[in-house]
């Protein structure tokens, strides 16, 4: 009976130890679980303001190089490239600014007597990180900051900040946002190519 009593004391002493050391597993994994998740959380916020603020001067030192004339300007007439029809309907020309060899800006023009709105890019490793819309196109070449019309800020393709200051009031914003972060970078991506067929 001893026995007995001591071969189910072990039983359930080893069935006891067993259960918990398997309970401190499972939080040990819980626990480190938690922490990936947390610094992958950490590592993938994007500070908006920061990106804004460095475009905001990645914009101004191109203006003033476009002021000091430090920057060297490509013209290209639309009718004559393979731009689609819809951008030789909508733009006459563009005009593209390279600092060095690094392709910066570009400036779309609309057909004289037809509009007046001109679109203006800025371009950061190639890709579009800043957009300005202005209905009254520019009285002065880089000296535009901060005259009315709409501003799109963008990262990775994302449009992350809208500024209107056209006077036009938007009627349903997430839809006018939505429809600008598709439309705005595949027009440049048009004009990239054109610039690259174009000698």
């Amino acid at each position: 009976m001893k026995r007995k009593n001591l071969l189910i004391m072990a039983v359930l002493l080893l069935s006891f130890i067993a259960i918990n050391c398997g309970k401190d597993t499972v939080k040990k994994d819980t626990d480190a679980d938690k922490t990936k998740v947390t610094d992958t959380t950490k590592k993938n916020t994007v500070n908006k303001d920061e990106i804004v603020a460095k475009i905001t001067t990645f914009r101004a030192a191109g203006e003033k190089k476009l002021v000091d004339e430090s920057l060297k300007k490509k013209v290209v007439e639309l009718k004559s490239t393979s731009a689609s029809e819809d951008t030789k309907q909508k733009w006459e020309k563009f005009d593209a600014y390279y600092d060095g060899d690094k392709l910066v800006r570009l400036q779309v023009y609309p057909h004289k007597g037809i509009s007046e709105r001109t679109e203006e890019f800025y371009l950061m490793d190639g890709k579009l990180v800043f957009a300005f819309i202005q209905d009254k196109g520019p009285k002065a070449e880089g000296k535009d900051a901060g005259l009315p019309g709409k501003e799109f800020y963008f990262d990775n393709g994302k449009l992350i900040k809208y500024n209107n200051t056209s006077g036009e009031k938007d009627k349903d914003m997430e839809a006018e946002m939505k429809m600008y972060e598709s439309k705005l970078p595949i027009e440049v991506n048009e004009l990239v190519d054109l610039l690259k067929s174009v000698k």
